[in-house]
């Protein structure tokens, strides 16, 4: 980098921040690379902090804060910019510069030795467009570079300029669709008219419909200035047009057109100024009659003769400035219940005062109450309960102004659940009293009763706590956009610290409960596992002693069979022959060792041997007969053979055996 690039980089630096020390400044720009942005932005908040204390003087609209001995204006509508320090800066004049960009509009008051290339470098800070990207439009005198002061260019007091961004770069309202003018269609197009009154030294904006037309607009302005539309002198309307004249026949500038407003009861005798241009419903409008009390030596008398000349005069406009026609009511008188009048509402609304409009709720409110109130905390929203009267002459100020603002309408997005009515109509009023005396009760029923005309129109932020539904905060109609967002951001913080804590609660109580239901659940899982089991259990006793009871009916019925079998084979059983006959000697070895012995014929068959064995209760089925020597099973042999054929001895020794 270059010598004299630092060293303009180190000017504009002590410029907008007033750093008098160099060396303290040359630190600042090395810390951050010789950036300037960086090194503003982490050398102003530091500055500020470091500095004496600031002394806060609220007036009106603006404050003065007194930093380090160097005053700097802020306006309501401007962004608080550093002042460059030192007495010989104190008395030094200041520009208001408003900068639209896209469809926002940047305003800041700077000191007129500020160079093009600073005032760039704050663009830059607000916008996001590098200062070599930056092409500025509106200037009275072309900059021929960056480091010419503002104080060579001759500017008012007052500047508007478009910034462009150049180079190729994309600009982000048009990715979107924003611009400052909402189009449709030629009558539904929205325009910005600025418009500064002389009278009181203050500037507004109205957003307007195109199908308003221009009595309307003076009819709004008599609004907001008290200056009556017969004694309006314009200066900045394009010629040849009427009251009648709609917005979107004109060919007004774009995206805003600037207007001024005086009254003709200030104006002085003067020659005709081409710039001023007198709206009537002819071409050329008869001039005021002027009577200046204290340049005459007419006596009261006098004054009072001449009471005739004003009625003429009164007359004479009356016949050429039509009142504004009384517009229709957002919500029919013969609207059949509350759904109805939302829908009528909401169309009559967007219809009035354009599409830059809060989002309401359509349906009745007990629906708006649930849709806000009656949620989880975390998914809870504040409810905004916005009263409209068509008799207050702060309406339409409060709507294109307040509602209309961006920053407005985000926080009624992200916060609130906006629901509207019309309480112009009686009969609407009625219902809506009805409604909220029996969803909100009677305090919030005697908070709307007592809101007089001329506060109107309001909003009513409701909000839950504590499983109560309750009123948070009124606010009403005759207050600026500063103080607006103030109240909303101040309910906004209440109702965050009420949904926080909430919510907390909300989820302990939760995870309270999934641990309940989860140890009820084990609990029921266990207690039907004991049940299963005790049941399992006894079936499995059931079945064991049914099958017990079947067995011993069956051991029963055997033995009984067996008894029946023993008997009946004891009764053919042939009786023991006595020593004196030829016999054969069997000694029977049973299992348990406890022997016995029989006789037998050596004709009787081997069934006999059977049957005495069955009676002894030592059934062939069950038992073996072994001979030990030679070893037989006689047991296997056929029951009709002889004894004295199988080759037995006279005395025998037969071993039972089980099988």
């Amino acid at each position: 980098m270059s010598g004299s690039n630092r060293e303009e980089i180190l000017a504009n630096f002590q410029e907008v921040t007033g750093m008098e020390n160099v060396g303290e400044a040359i630190m600042w720009l090395e810390n951050c690379n010789w950036d300037l942005l960086s090194a503003i932005k982490s050398a102003l908040p530091q500055e500020m902090n470091d500095q004496d204390r600031m002394l806060q003087v609220g007036h009106g609209d603006t404050t003065q804060l007194a930093t380090n001995g160097v005053p700097v204006t802020i306006s309501s509508d401007f962004i608080e910019m550093p002042s460059t320090s030192g007495d010989s800066h104190k008395n030094q004049p200041s520009l208001h510069i408003h900068v639209f960009y896209l469809n926002n509009e940047i305003k800041v008051q700077v000191p007129e030795s500020l160079t093009v290339g600073c005032l760039k470098t704050i663009i830059y800070s607000e916008t996001g467009v590098p200062p070599c990207q930056q092409e500025l439009t509106g200037w009275l005198e072309e900059p021929t570079s960056d480091t010419v002061p503002l104080s060579k260019l001759n500017l008012p007091s007052v500047v508007y300029l478009r910034l462009n961004q150049n180079k190729g770069s994309t600009a982000i309202g048009d990715q979107h669709g924003d611009s400052l003018m909402e189009v449709v269609d030629n009558s539904e197009t929205i325009y910005v008219l600025k418009i500064y009154d002389e009278l009181n030294n203050k500037e507004y904006n109205l957003k307007l419909p195109g199908d308003r037309n221009v009595a309307q607009v003076k009819a709004d302005i008599f609004t907001l200035t008290d200056i009556p539309a017969r004694h309006q002198i314009w200066c900045g309307w394009p010629e040849n047009i009427t009251d009648d004249s709609k917005l979107y026949e004109l060919d007004l500038d774009q995206p805003f057109h600037c207007l001024t407003v005086q009254s003709s009861n200030i104006v002085e005798e003067s020659p005709l100024n081409n710039s001023v241009i007198s709206i009537s419903s002819t071409d050329t409008p008869p001039s005021p009659i002027f009577i200046d009390l204290a340049d005459t030596d007419s006596s009261p008398e006098d004054f009072e003769d001449a009471s005739e000349g004003f009625a003429v005069e009164e007359e004479m406009f009356n016949d050429i400035t039509p009142r504004a026609s009384r517009p229709s009511p957002l919500i029919p008188d013969n609207v059949e219940d509350e759904t109805a009048g939302s829908v009528h509402f909401i169309d009559g609304y967007n219809q009035r005062y354009g599409q830059s409009a809060p989002s309401f709720f359509p349906g009745t409110l007990e629906d708006a109450i649930k849709e806000a109130c009656f949620r989880p905390a975390r998914e809870r929203r504040m409810l905004a309960i916005y009263l409209h009267h068509d008799g207050s002459v702060l309406t339409n100020v409060f709507c294109t102004e307040l509602l209309g603002f961006e920053t407005v309408l985000q926080t009624f997005a992200n916060y609130f659940v906006v629901w509207g009515w019309d309480i112009t109509n009686q009969g609407n009023r009625e219902m809506f009293l009805s409604s909220v005396t029996r969803l909100l009760g009677s305090t919030v029923t005697e908070t709307v009763q007592s809101i007089s005309i001329d506060l109107l129109p309001a909003l009513v932020i409701i909000s839950r706590s504590r499983a109560n539904t309750e009123l948070l905060n009124v606010i009403y109609g005759n207050i600026g956009i500063n103080e607006l967002l103030t109240m909303l951001i101040h309910a906004v913080d209440v109702f965050t610290e009420i949904q926080e804590t909430e919510s907390k609660e909300e989820e302990e109580r939760a995870a309270r409960e999934k641990i309940k239901s989860e140890q009820d659940r084990a609990y029921q899982a266990s207690l039907q596992l004991d049940r299963a089991k005790d049941e399992a259990k006894k079936q499995q006793m059931l079945l064991q002693s049914q099958e017990e009871e079947r067995l011993k009916k069956e051991q029963e019925m055997e033995e009984e069979r067996r008894k029946a079998e023993r008997l009946a084979v004891e009764s053919q059983l042939p009786e023991e022959p006595s020593d004196d006959d030829q016999v054969i000697t069997f000694r029977f070895r049973p299992p348990n060792g406890e022997m016995f012995e029989r006789k037998f014929l050596p004709l009787n068959k081997l069934q006999v041997l059977f049957n005495y064995l069955l009676v002894k209760g030592y059934r062939i089925e069950e038992y073996k007969l072994i001979s030990p020597w030679p070893r037989r099973e006689l047991s296997s042999l056929d029951g009709e053979i002889l004894l004295q054929d199988i080759g037995l001895c006279a005395q025998e020794t037969i071993i039972l055996e089980e099988r």
